[in-house]
């Protein structure tokens, strides 16, 4: 079947869509569009997730700390830089994506009505936008190339204890947004009769079988999934 969009009773907006669960059973489910409590409450699902997490690594007797931050004792300088590369790397490319922003359809003048001066336009739009992605590349590496030059002479131990907040960074992220996901799921997902189709956490559920459902949730609050960088 299509996916059917429109509102419930309460005038949310939502949309229905037939899937096929792991089992091989064929459902119908509908992703209806989480109004402010629900909201509230994912927001604050994810945050107890990640502030759980954070407090275990920072636990050095934790199962978590051993598996994920011991193990880093052991790399050499220039592997502890690796990991603090890629975050340079990162942090840097959303700093000049804000100090080299696109141009704005606001500071350019309105094309011709004719179709060639439109074309025209277009082809000028494409070179500008080339010459500003080789700008912010150029500008990316000159300033990595400084920042590693700069980490490159601290010893290994302050390189490790920021490496170590690097890592920890990424797992708290990965954990914020599995349980953001399992919690969209929990509250917007809904059988036929109206029940929601998780009843607890989703968190043992199948990967596609989930991913199928943010895919259907989206349809309904895209806004949700529209972080800022």
């Amino acid at each position: 079947m299509a996916r059917k969009k429109g509102f419930d009773k309460l005038w949310r907006l939502q949309v229905e869509d037939k899937l096929t669960l792991p089992t091989g059973e064929t459902v119908v489910l509908t992703a209806r569009r989480l109004t402010k409590v629900p909201k509230a409450d994912r927001e604050d699902y994810a945050n107890d997730k990640a502030r759980a997490l954070a407090r275990a690594l920072r636990d050095k007797e934790s199962p978590e700390y051993e598996k994920y931050l011991a193990p880093m004792a052991t790399l050499t300088k220039d592997e502890l830089l690796a990991v603090l590369r890629r975050r340079e790397e990162l942090e840097l490319a959303v700093r000049v994506q804000k100090d080299l922003p696109s141009r704005s359809p606001s500071d350019t003048e309105p094309p011709g009505t004719m179709l060639i001066d439109k074309l025209d336009e277009m082809e000028r739009d494409e070179e500008e936008a080339a010459d500003l992605e080789a700008e912010r590349a150029e500008e990316v590496a000159n300033q990595l190339r400084a920042n590693m030059a700069d980490l490159a002479k601290r010893d290994q131990e302050e390189l490790l204890g920021m490496a170590e907040r690097v890592v920890t960074d990424g797992l708290c992220q990965g954990e914020w947004w599995v349980a953001f996901n399992d919690a969209t799921l929990r509250f917007g997902i809904f059988k036929a009769n109206g029940k929601p189709f998780f009843e607890d956490w989703p968190t043992e559920a199948d990967d596609d079988l989930k991913a199928a459902l943010i895919d259907l949730y989206k349809e309904v609050d895209e806004a949700s999934y529209n972080f800022p960088t």
